[in-house]
């Protein structure tokens, strides 16, 4: 089973950070991120679980 996140932060280097202690974690992958907008880009509803 693999855990999805949404990382949205409006301070790259956390984003950046969190992104790398969420690659060294197996079962964990970043689902989405903002672009340079503040505001996520997708919603946390737009993230459906899914069956593996």
């Amino acid at each position: 089973m693999t855990v999805r996140v949404l990382l949205a932060d409006d301070q790259p280097l956390i984003r950046a950070g969190l992104r790398m202690v969420i690659d060294g974690t197996a079962g964990v992958v970043v689902a989405g991120r903002p672009g340079r907008e503040p505001k996520p880009s997708s919603s946390p509803g737009s993230c459906a679980p899914t069956s593996s």
